[in-house]
């Protein structure tokens, strides 16, 4: 009984991949680039209730999910495959595929016809 609460408590502490041989910092290192790239959406729909300022929309989705986005000075914008300011690009009933993370927009390519 002894030899299994100190197993058990090894594994809850994390010393498993010492164990078996892998590096727990390698393991973590792969958990938080999981977390990251999990992080990143992508979506695609249409442009939807624009603010005045163009510093947020929503958008869209096929699935009829709505989903609210904010832009900041970074956010790059593409209309046609072409650069633009966000004030060409962002227009109600646009077709959008934007790239976000925790819901502001790094990326967004606009489609005038889909």
């Amino acid at each position: 009984m002894r030899l299994i609460c100190m197993t058990t408590t090894a594994l809850a502490l994390g010393a498993a991949p010492a164990i078996a041989g892998v590096c727990p910092e390698a393991v973590m290192t792969s958990v938080r680039a999981a977390m990251v790239q999990s992080a990143v959406d992508e979506v695609e729909g249409a442009l939807t209730r624009i603010a005045p300022d163009f510093t947020s929309f929503y958008i869209h989705q096929a699935d009829d999910e709505i989903m609210k986005l904010t832009t900041d000075g970074n956010t790059v914008f593409t209309l046609d495959g072409e650069e633009v300011g966000r004030d060409l690009a962002l227009a109600e009933g646009r077709h959008a595929k934007v790239t976000s993370e925790k819901g502001l927009a790094s990326r967004v390519e606009v489609v005038t016809e889909k």
